[in-house]
Order: C-alpha cells, then sequence, then structure tokens
C-alpha cells in the first residue's frame, strides 16, 4: 500500500499545480478588472503551487521512506487544502489520502540479526531521524506557502489605506474632468462612415481610457444593471455613443433616471473605460446634478451670486428656475432654441468675469449651435443661437478679449445657412 500511497500523492499534486495555475489565472484576470478578492487569490494560487510540488516530491520518496514521506504527504495536503483555495483543496485530499496509505501500509521486513557474544546491540534510530526530516521539511514548506500568501496580501497601512477609505463616487464628484467634448474630432473618429482607421482609434482611446468625463448626452435607452443602471447614448458624427453604468446616489437620482425618455440629454460624471462597437463606455458613472445655489448673497445689482454657476451644464444652467426667469425677457421666443441647442455640452467657465458656454442640437452639432455669455457683474446676458441665420444677440462687442475670443473661434466652427 505505501506504493499505492505514493502514486496518489504524485497524481493529487500534478492535479493540484494544474488547479493552482487556473486559480492563479482567475486571480490575475480578477485583477485586470479591478475586482475583489483578486490579490486573494492570486494568494491561494501560488500557496496551491508550493503544496502541489510538496506532494509530488513526497510522494516520489514514499516508494523509498513511506512513513516518513507519508507523513509528509499529509502535512503538505491539509496545509495545501486551507492555503491551496477551493479547487487545490479537492486535488489535496487524493495527495491525503496517498499520505495515509503510505504511512499505514508500511511492511515491515524480516531482519535477520546476528548476535555476537558480548556486543552491545545498536540503537535504530535511523527512523526517526527520517521522520524528524520530514517533519521539518513539512513545516518549512507551511511557512513559505505563509509567507507567500501574506506577500500578496492588500496593504491596510499607509496610503492603501487612505485610498481604500475615499469613496470613488466621491471622487467623480468633486475631481475636476478632462477637457474633452464628446463631439468634434473625438466623435469624427469614432462614428460608422468616416476616414478613420482601427489604428487611429486605438490610439484615440488609449488617449482618453481612464479620464474622468462631464458630459451632456442625448438618451436612447435605459436599463437596470442590478442595483445600477445603464444608459445607452445615441451615437453619431455630433456626439459619440456611449453606454454609461450609472450609479444612483439617492432616491432622487434613481426617480431622475427612471423618468428619462429617449432624447431626453442627461448630464453625467465617468471615467472611460473602454470601447465597444465604436461606443465608449463608461464606468463608473453619477449623474451630474445641478449644484444647489440655495441663499445666494446679493450683489449690488440685487440679483444672484452667478459666479455660483460655474461648472454647471449650459444645459441644466439655462435650464435652472431662476436663471429661466432672469433671461427669458430678454431672448424672448428663442429660449427655446437655447435650450435644445444646449442639450450637448461641456461645463460652463468663468473668462473674464463672464460665465460662458456653448453646445449643440442632439445630432445637429456643426448646424444647430449656441454660444452664451452672462455677466456675472451686471446679469446683461448674451445668447447666439446658429439655426438658418437665426441669431439672438447682445451686442457681441461688449464682451471682454477673453470671451470675444471664445466667441469668435465658435462662430467660425460652423457654416450657418
Amino acid at each position: 500500500m505505501s506504493k499505492a500511497g505514493g502514486i496518489l500523492g504524485i497524481i493529487g499534486g500534478i492535479f493540484g499545480i494544474i488547479a493552482a495555475i487556473a486559480t492563479l489565472f482567475m486571480g490575475g484576470l480578477g485583477a485586470a478588472l479591478e475586482a475583489d478578492g483578486a490579490k486573494q487569490m492570486i494568494g491561494f494560487g501560488w500557496g496551491g503551487v508550493l503544496f502541489s510540488f510538496g506532494s509530488i516530491v513526497f510522494g516520489a520518496v514514499a516508494f523509498a521512506k513511506p512513513k516518513g514521506a507519508g507523513l509528509g504527504l499529509i502535512v503538505t495536503s491539509l496545509a495545501g487544502a486551507v492555503f491551496g483555495g477551493t479547487f487545490v483543496a479537492v486535488c489535496m485530499a487524493l495527495s491525503l489520502i496517498g499520505g495515509i496509505l503510505a504511512v499505514a501500509g508500511r511492511k515491515k521486513t524480516a531482519e535477520t540479526v546476528l548476535v555476537i557474544e558480548g556486543a552491545t546491540p545498536t540503537p535504530k534510530t535511523g527512523k526517526w531521524k527520517r521522520i524528524a526530516l520530514g517533519i521539518v521539511a513539512s513545516l518549512a514548506a507551511l511557512i513559505v506557502g505563509l509567507a507567500i500568501i501574506g506577500a500578496n496580501q492588500p496593504s491596510t497601512t499607509g496610503s492603501a489605506k487612505t485610498e481604500a477609505k475615499r469613496d470613488p463616487l466621491d471622487a467623480l464628484a468633486t475631481d475636476v474632468p478632462a477637457p474633452i467634448a464628446p463631439g468634434g474630432d473625438l466623435a469624427a473618429l469614432f462614428a460608422y462612415g468616416t476616414k478613420s482607421t482601427d489604428v487611429q482609434r486605438e490610439t484615440g482611446l488609449a488617449a482618453i481610457k481612464g479620464k474622468l468625463v462631464a458630459w451632456t448626452l442625448p438618451v436612447y435607452e435605459v436599463k437596470r444593471n442590478g442595483d445600477n443602471y445603464k444608459i445607452q447614448t445615441s451615437g453619431s458624427r455630433a456626439a459619440i455613443g456611449t453606454y454609461i453604468t450609472i450609479t444612483p446616489r439617492n432616491d432622487e437620482d434613481r426617480r431622475f433616471i427612471e423618468a428619462l425618455t429617449t432624447g431626453q440629454p442627461v448630464a453625467i460624471r465617468g471615467i472611460v473605460k473602454d470601447v465597444f462597437m465604436r461606443d465608449l463606455i463608461i464606468a463608473p458613472a453619477i449623474l451630474d446634478r445641478p449644484k444647489a445655489v440655495g441663499a445666494l448673497p446679493p450683489l449690488p445689482s440685487g440679483g444672484p451670486d452667478w459666479t455660483s454657476y460655474q461648472g454647471m451644464h449650459p444645459y441644466t444652467f439655462i435650464t435652472d428656475a431662476r436663471v429661466r426667469s432672469h433671461i427669458t425677457p430678454k431672448v424672448g421666443e428663442s429660449y427655446a432654441q437655447l435650450v435644445d441647442r444646449l442639450q450637448i455640452s461641456q461645463e460652463m467657465t468663468l473668462v473674464d468675469g463672464f460665465l460662458v458656454g456653448q453646445g449643440c442640437a442632439a445630432h445637429k452639432c456643426g448646424t444647430d449651435e449656441a454660444f452664451i455669455a452672462l455677466d456675472t457683474r451686471t446679469g446683461a446676458f448674451l445668447a447666439t443661437a446658429a439655426d438658418s441665420g437665426v441669431l439672438t444677440v447682445i451686442s457681441a462687442a461688449d464682451l471682454p478679449p477673453g470671451v470675444g475670443a471664445l466667441y469668435g473661434n465658435w462662430a467660425e466652427s460652423f457654416q450657418p445657412n
């Protein structure tokens, strides 16, 4: 039975190594996807490799030294079952049986003892040395395995501990987004029917992958995704299509998302993760909700503190109740045109004391565009909507140089009919 035990130990060790490699593969895949517990699985994989290799060694030694090697098989099998993960533990059961057979099946061979009168018998200490050697080797393997597993555990000290405490959704809400527009060159790069190549798209994706973006995009479809929602937005040459995994931060967010309809603009903040069928995958992401205005200290003119709107999307800005009541008397019937032409946009910026924003209508960038500017000191408002030559303007000559330059660049970016 000692030979059978050795064979079982070797077979169990071989299958254990295969199982450990599979565990390492899954742990590596999980680490690439930033899954929880990935590092722990990698630690299990290395522990499985070590103890499975030990089972093979002790299984081979069991043919010559069944008792000592059998004890080593038992110890390494138990250690592999505990520190090698579930898959390795199943294989280690086979090695454990082999170790038991090797110890229990050791045959006592007949020994011929020559007794010499007056001689002192030599004590049989060889077997105890072999047993002690097996135990020491097993303990050494156990200690090395624990060291490997411990080295692969995530650190809970220093910067890693601080980073773990930071809510990634809070980072989305507070970090400064990259100056990347959803339209223009980016949309043209990924749109169907353009002359861009796969190499150019790969280069373009690499430049924006992992970046935080703050975009307002037209909704195409909304689906549940566990506790989150997946929003698909319409793609065209005017604005790139996206698949956005939105995490609602409260019940108000959830109600807002569930009320979205096709064609309605939605403002989001999220990380560019990958691309699928020329649509960007943005995850994680949150709603870019309007910033609370609250009770604002009045200016000498008695108006609101317009600077508090800095960083808000133009669409959200112009549909805000306070802003709407302020600008509607100035633009009249053109208000609806402005709202429509600011669906796709970037955040408002503060330039020379003016809040400045620009955008375009869904699927109509290049023709249906708008440029808005508001003097935060006086409340004077300039709005230019480009569509079939319709312009509603408070003299652009009143703009300071910085804002005037932005206005000029915008005016040259489209060809009104």
